[in-house]
This record gives structure tokens, C-alpha cells and sequence, in this order.
């Protein structure tokens, strides 16, 4: 029997799916307020992660793909100029390259380098990105194996942004499906993504609601996000971060939006849906933790000093 043991994929979509860094605890200078400081909230009209996910959400059966493709020369498709460039996440930590001959690039912070071969389809009104990828395998002696797969995500750019979300592979055999919706920026002739993200900030929209989770709820509306504790001042920073802040001391966030797709057991066509926000933190020590923490779970046993606030949003 052979086990997964990593798949190296252009998106890497489960790294920033459930990635748990984020920056530590801080106190602004006495007398300035954060929000000036940092010309915190993002403003009406950005870039709304919830909306991109729910256009972007689709599975293979929905686009007739599946089954469609068993090697990448059977994929009858061409490279959409509007990607070819350099793209980089918010906070820097991923690159993807998309080169004029379909050869592609992702270099992360946590994953090390991959090269992949890529081509564009349009499948049922969406723009498939159809990827070949290396997946490695490990069985349960130890051994390596090297095996090509292919990888479709769904995609859209506007301006000098990309907003990706892979698309759902249906088999009888899964029992959920969840993905995030990753938005990259264009780098200049520099390397630089800053007047990028000047100038399509994410919305505070992609966040507000009410949002429900196991370890309580929270309600996050005008830039304030309120618990059963309190009340907190909320923004988005330029990392695309969420940073939180009372009584003069804040926590910087790491944060997601997914989709969460789960099926009935024993009726694979019936199935529930929800929109998830994920916000995760790394301490600095054991002592470093945040400051939503009565609303987080302690997963210190996986990661050390690390956090997950897990939360669905309510309709």
C-alpha cells in the first residue's frame, strides 16, 4: 500500500489553505492610534474574496472534464496571455511564474521549488487552468516514487490581480470537499507587487457576518468585530492579514476563506454546503497568544504555540 507523502503542485493550495504563520503580538506607540498608523481598513470596493469564491466554484462533471484528459498532450488548449508574468501572494510567501511556452514556477518559503508544465482551456463560461504536476509517493518501505498527475483550477484576473480556486474533483469515494480561493498580485519590472496591492485592496467585505464556531461565535461588522467578550477593532493589512486590536494591543492574523462542500453518506447527490473563514496564529512562546483565544482552539499538540479559530459563516 503506498501513501501520499507530498504532491508538489504549481498552486500548492493546501499550504495556503491551512497555513498557520502569522506575525506576533504588538502594541502600537502610545498617543497613535493603529488605524492611522497603518491606514488600516481596506475600502469599499476591493477585492472580495467571498464573491470571487462563489464565482469560481465549480466540479470537473460541471465543467465535462471529468475523465476527459489522461495526459497533458490530450488537453487541446493555449496559453492565456493575460496570466503570463510573475504573481506573488500578499505576504510574499508564494510565487507562481507563467511563462509565454507553458512552462510554469511556484518558489514557496515552506515548500521548497517546483516547475510544471501549463496550458488554459475554457470549459462552461470558466477559465480552466489545466497543470501538469509531480506527485510523490511513499510506500510503506521507505521508497520514492515519481508520477505525473494533472491539476485544473478555476481563474480569473482582474487588473493586475489572479484569483484561483481548484476545481472539484467529484468521485463516490470522497465525502467533502473544501477549498480556498487564493488571490496573487502582478509584479512589476522590480519584483514589486506594493502598487498592486494599493490599488486592488482586499474588501472588509470578504469578512463581514456573523460567523459561528465550536468554540463560540463572532460578529464582525464596520470594522468592529464583537464576542461574547467584547468588542475589538478589526482591519486588513497589507499582507492581506487580518489585525485585531483592543485596549491598545494587537494580533495579526492569518486568514483564509473557503468553501466547504460535505456529502451524505449514503446519497453522494445530496450534499450541504457553507462558507468558512480560518484565522491562525503562531506565538512567539507559550506565553504569546491572541487575543481571540476564549474563540480558538489550542493546536499546540500539532504545531507549537500555534492556534486555529475555525468559524462558518451563518445565513
Amino acid at each position: 500500500m503506498k501513501r501520499i507523502f507530498a504532491v508538489l503542485l504549481a498552486m500548492l493550495l493546501a499550504v495556503l489553505c491551512f497555513a498557520g504563520c502569522s506575525k506576533n503580538e504588538k502594541t502600537p506607540d502610545e498617543g497613535t492610534s493603529a488605524a492611522t498608523e497603518k491606514e488600516k481598513i481596506a475600502p469599499t470596493g476591493g477585492i472580495n474574496l467571498r464573491e470571487k469564491l462563489d464565482k469560481l466554484t465549480v466540479t470537473d462533471e460541471e465543467l465535462g472534464i471529468k475523465g476527459k484528459y489522461t495526459a497533458f498532450e490530450d488537453i487541446d488548449g493555449s496559453v492565456d496571455s493575460v496570466i503570463v508574468g510573475t504573481w506573488k501572494t500578499a505576504d510574499g510567501s508564494v510565487t507562481y511564474i507563467y511563462n509565454e511556452d507553458g512552462t510554469g514556477k511556484a518558489v514557496t518559503d515552506s515548500m521548497g521549488d517546483s516547475e510544471f508544465r501549463f496550458t488554459c482551456v475554457t470549459a462552461e463560461g470558466y477559465n480552466i487552468l489545466c497543470e501538469e504536476v509531480t506527485m510523490i509517493s511513499q510506500s510503506d518501505d521507505g521508497e520514492e516514487e515519481k508520477s505525473l498527475v494533472l491539476s485544473f483550477v478555476a481563474y480569473e484576473a482582474q487588473g493586475d490581480t489572479l484569483c484561483i480556486v481548484p476545481v472539484e474533483e467529484r468521485n463516490e469515494d470522497f465525502t467533502s470537499h473544501q477549498a480556498a480561493v487564493v488571490l496573487t498580485y502582478r509584479a512589476d519590472a522590480n519584483g514589486s507587487i506594493d502598487a498592486a496591492i494599493a490599488k486592488y485592496p482586499l474588501s472588509q467585505e470578504t469578512i463581514n457576518g456573523t460567523w459561528s464556531g465550536d468554540e463560540g461565535s463572532i460578529t464582525i461588522e464596520n470594522g468592529v468585530l464583537k464576542t461574547a467578550d467584547g468588542e475589538y477593532t478589526v482591519s486588513i493589512d497589507k499582507q492581506n492579514q487580518l489585525e485585531v486590536e483592543k485596549d491598545g494591543a494587537s494580533t495579526v492574523y492569518k486568514m483564509n476563506v473557503t468553501y466547504y462542500k460535505e456529502y451524505d453518506y449514503d446519497n453522494r447527490t445530496d450534499y450541504t454546503e457553507k462558507t468558512m473563514l480560518g484565522l491562525y496564529y503562531t506565538g512567539k512562546n507559550a506565553d504569546d497568544k491572541p487575543n481571540l483565544l476564549s474563540v480558538m482552539q489550542d493546536w499546540s499538540d500539532f504545531q507549537e504555540n500555534y492556534y486555529v479559530g475555525s468559524f462558518t459563516l451563518e445565513q
